[in-house]
């Protein structure tokens, strides 16, 4: 893998904690990028009680799209074409990307991905993204901002729920379109939003698998955890398109009845 921080290559670099960033070009908006960074790290340890500290993770980001596509078809051919990307073999992570209206959005998905996956225990494919998708929000928009909550309020409190032992099952990016991205996100948006007890099974769970231990899938755990969890996540999103919701400690929304 070619290294991110080649001499004479990159025209404006610096660093922000664990992350080194490299540009060909001087970004207008250093200080919105380097605060996006530093919150990020901050609300991923608070949210899914992660460590945040460990090796350098590199971003590269290119003022023009046609630069970020030859660069990545040059060094990564066999790379889908994606307006960001992280990747992470045997050497530094590192996420590649180009500055456009949407970069703020890009980097907390792929930041995400990049601070989820630096122990080297490779996480189930719709976890990853679910969590992904869930991040790339802003922090306020999180609960109730995103995109996927109109349409799965509309669909999911009168439907039946997205078959989670199905997205289990998907290892492939090739299989994962934007409705397996949907119902990853809505998913974890009912773990980390149901209750504290959903909340502390996906924490409880990533852990295990940060960790490199064997453990059972989510949709077993639920079980285990709630009477019905299908009726569960029903309810969750018939009670936010009806209002009906509650904090479960500082600003956490819960779905959950008292």
């Amino acid at each position: 893998m070619i290294s991110a921080s080649e001499p004479m290559m990159w025209r404006w670099e610096n660093s922000i904690g664990r992350f080194k960033i490299h540009c060909d070009f001087e970004p207008q908006h250093v200080r919105r990028l380097e605060e996006e960074l530093q919150s990020l790290s901050h609300e991923i340890s608070q949210t899914l009680e992660i460590e945040t500290i460990g090796e350098p993770i590199h971003i590269v980001l290119f003022e023009k799209e046609f630069e970020y596509q030859r660069y990545l078809k040059h060094y990564f051919p066999s790379l889908p074409e994606r307006r960001a990307i992280f990747i992470q073999d045997r050497g530094p992570g590192m996420l590649f990307g180009f500055w456009h209206s949407e970069i703020d959005t890009d980097i907390r998905h792929e930041v995400t991905h990049a601070l989820l996956n630096d122990q080297q225990h490779g996480l189930p494919l719709w976890l990853d993204e679910g969590i992904a998708e869930y991040m790339e929000a802003p922090l306020a928009q999180r609960f109730a901002g995103h995109l996927y909550l109109s349409k799965c309020c509309l669909q999911f409190s009168d439907e039946t729920p997205p078959d989670l032992q199905r997205l289990e099952q998907i290892t492939s990016l090739s299989e994962f379109g934007d409705l397996e991205y949907q119902q990853s996100w809505a998913w974890i948006h009912f773990l980390l939003h149901r209750s504290p007890r959903t909340r502390q099974l996906l924490v409880s769970h990533l852990a295990d698998l940060r960790s490199g231990k064997t453990t059972a899938p989510v949709s077993r755990k639920l079980w285990q955890c709630l009477q019905d969890p299908y009726s569960e996540f029903t309810e969750h999103f018939r009670a936010i398109h009806l209002g009906q919701l509650t904090r479960i400690h500082g600003d956490e929304h819960s779905s959950e009845p008292r």
